[in-house]
């Protein structure tokens, strides 16, 4: 199981959603989780298999920035 953990600029639940929705579509056995936070926006991701990739592009194709700041399995 791979976790890992990236910064994003995510700021409201509205948005949260839309890219949960999209998120989960092209990685659809992974767990996503946002956690909000005053100063920083997380996105945890848990999944079986590498998703880096995926996860960062799909995010700035979106108009999000998404960066790694930890992974760990």
């Amino acid at each position: 199981m791979n976790v890992e953990i990236y910064t994003t600029n995510v700021k409201s639940q509205t948005d949260i959603l839309y890219l949960l929705k999209i998120l989960l579509f092209k990685l659809a056995d992974c767990e996503l989780d946002f956690d909000l936070r005053p100063q920083d926006s997380l996105l945890v991701a848990t999944s079986n298999r590498p998703i880096s990739e995926m996860l960062i592009s799909t995010m700035r194709s979106e108009g999000f920035e998404c960066s790694p700041l930890y992974a760990f399995s």
